[in-house]
């Protein structure tokens, strides 16, 4: 609740099950909840309502409806003109959001798929978590398992954060010309998430460097991407090719919106797309949480991992950003409650404080 809501006012508590549904996934890691908020914590991140709170999406008032638009790398911002038609010189947040109420959510979302931009129509929902598979009768897995991890940024080394916390022994491969965004972020939060995994280095751009990436997938019982399906392909990678190269494997997918989609996606844009937003009494949504897709995303993954593994066989587990956020919304959409100002300082929902986001100590 401390990261919901307008920078100015009360704290907003969204209908959601994302708090307990967290608990549930990570008890077995020895973790709960308080991760939906530790990267918040260790960035000092603050709710702002209609900007999310690391500042680099906002939730903007289309013609017919409400459109969510993510900006997060300089090149983004470059292809704005081509999505809106404004000049190139005039790309600011008060110049998007007067073209964005000039046009239809529709051909907004379609235009930002073709440009590669993250972006969605609040509440447009969209693919489910999903598994695929059979177990193997009489599978015994073993106290040693060994995980690729091919993720970045948020959700995909959270999942294999907590599969260390589960005892596989975890390798964070990293192209050495496009090596995890997250090294240039936030240092407690990078070590936080990949602290006690091994490294290793490959170039995509060589047929050795392939070939190494290859063997090295072809060492592991679990593979761990968080990279859209063309560009693994580009890799030389095949899921299907690893899963059939072993009796007990498992590939885990986390995207934007699916294995079977090309569009793009970060925690904010993801959640607000499957509607989970914190909509106030003005008719306004804000975000909910800060990026609050990626953690129940990395989450899910992990405990799918673990689930499927002690069953044995082999497993293709699909888990896309908008999915994962969407199993957490109540439907149809209420208005979020506000907290209760306490007196002298801090705000209250239901007689309990509501806490400022804390870095993992002591768990």
């Amino acid at each position: 609740m401390a990261l919901t809501g307008d920078a100015d006012g009360p704290p907003l508590a969204p209908v959601t099950s994302a708090a307990s549904r967290m608990d549930e996934l990570l008890a077995p890691f020895g973790l709960d909840a308080r991760v939906l908020s530790e990267r918040a914590a260790l960035l000092g991140l603050e709710r702002s309502g209609s900007t999310s709170a690391g500042g680099a999406t906002r939730l903007l008032e289309a013609a017919d409806g409400w459109f969510v638009l993510a900006l997060p790398r300089p090149e983004d911002r470059d292809l704005v003109p081509a999505l809106l038609g404004i000049a190139p010189d005039g790309v600011d947040w008060p110049a998007v959001q007067a073209a964005v109420r000039e046009r239809p959510v529709a051909g907004l979302v379609a235009g930002a798929e073709l440009l590669g931009l993250a972006a969605g129509a609040v509440g447009e929902g969209g693919a489910a978590v999903t598994v695929r598979g059979a177990p193997r009768p009489g599978a015994q897995p073993s106290d040693r398992w060994r995980v690729i991890d091919l993720s970045a940024l948020w959700a995909g080394p959270l999942c294999t954060h907590l599969l260390t916390r589960a005892g596989a022994d975890v390798v964070k491969a990293e192209s050495v010309g496009r090596p995890d965004g997250a090294r240039a972020g936030n240092r407690a939060f990078f070590e936080l998430l990949d602290a006690g995994k091994e490294g290793a280095s490959f170039d995509h751009t060589t047929a050795d460097g392939r070939r190494a990436l290859a063997d090295l997938v072809d060492s592991a019982d679990v593979v761990v991407t968080s990279s859209r399906r063309r560009a693994i392909e580009q890799l030389g990678l095949d899921p299907d090719a690893f899963l059939a190269g072993g009796d007990d494997r498992i590939w885990v997918a986390i995207t934007g919106h699916g294995w079977g989609s090309d569009r793009i996606g970060f925690g904010d844009d993801a959640a607000a797309a499957a509607g989970l937003v914190a909509w106030g009494d003005d008719g306004r949504p804000r975000f909910a949480g800060d990026a609050i897709a990626d953690p129940l995303s990395g989450a899910t993954a992990a405990a799918e991992v673990v689930r499927r593994r002690a069953l044995g066989g082999r497993w293709f587990v699909d888990v896309p950003l908008v999915g994962a956020a969407a199993a957490v919304v109540t439907a149809p959409p209420a208005l979020a409650r506000a907290a209760d100002a306490l007196p002298g300082d801090g705000w209250s929902i239901d007689g309990v404080r509501v806490e400022d986001p804390a870095p993992r100590v002591g768990w």
